[in-house]
């Protein structure tokens, strides 16, 4: 059985790594006054911020495109099939495999690019904070990806294999805004997904990148045990402390 994030305790010379977490209060002292603000409590709150408000207009305007083409597969482009299922499927699958890559090889890389700066100022900021992306950057991934698809399928399979990756995509919004709010997640699974990022966040960023589907990081061997863990970075911080010392 995995250990929950709540159970892990961490202190080490340069300071915490990971704390006892309550979803609603922890790392509230690190939060800047103005971003707790901003930072929802509720469902309620979150929903509005998500869709409707400055931050949310990439979501918003990708479940509009998501209804239209929904609506024009099927009512214009002939009955659905085994086919449709297939790839929608497929495309969710997908999508949580390049999520994995994207974050590991891509965001986490060795190279110092602007993507990685981008990425580790996520990580520089409190953990509640409000993070969505940009609604161009949201548009054109979605646009793309139907692009390709369109390449490889017939137009309704493409639509249908589209909606997948999109809906996979727009869930992914979601869930990481939503686990980086002082929202309690609804369900085991959702407390899985905040457990999974809150490790990643706060124990050790060289696993736990998986976040849809949080058992793709087993599929990559990136799901360590997590007071192994711990325990390994324990020790390493004895020593550096024991080496300063002897310095």
């Amino acid at each position: 059985m995995a250990t929950r994030i709540d159970e892990i305790s961490l202190s080490t010379a340069g300071g915490s790594i990971a704390q006892k977490m309550d979803p609603a209060s922890t790392m509230m002292e690190e939060t800047a006054p103005e971003e707790l603000e901003l930072v929802p409590t509720t469902y309620a709150q979150a929903f509005q911020i998500f869709f409707f408000s400055s931050h949310g207009t990439g979501p918003l305007l990708v479940s509009i495109s998501l209804v239209i083409m929904l609506a024009t597969r099927m009512m214009l482009l002939g009955p659905l099939s085994w086919m449709d299922a297939a790839v929608f499927m497929g495309s969710i699958v997908f999508w949580s495999i390049q999520e994995h890559f994207l974050h590991a090889q891509v965001l986490h890389s060795k190279v110092d690019w602007y993507g990685k700066q981008i990425h580790q100022a996520h990580h520089d900021k409190p953990y509640f904070n409000i993070t969505i992306d940009p609604a161009p950057m949201m548009l054109i991934w979605m646009a793309t990806a139907g692009a390709l698809l369109r390449c490889l399928f017939p137009l309704p399979i493409a639509i249908s294999a589209t909606l997948g990756y999109a809906m996979a995509g727009l869930f992914y919004e979601w869930a990481h805004f939503i686990v980086h709010t002082k929202v309690r997640p609804g369900s085991a699974f959702m407390k899985q997904v905040r457990d999974n990022h809150m490790r990643h966040h706060q124990i050790d960023t060289k696993y736990w990148f998986a976040f849809s589907l949080p058992l793709v990081d087993d599929l990559f061997g990136t799901n360590p045990d997590v007071r192994q863990v711990v325990k390994q970075k324990r020790a390493a911080a004895k020593m550096a402390k024991t080496h300063t010392k002897q310095s």
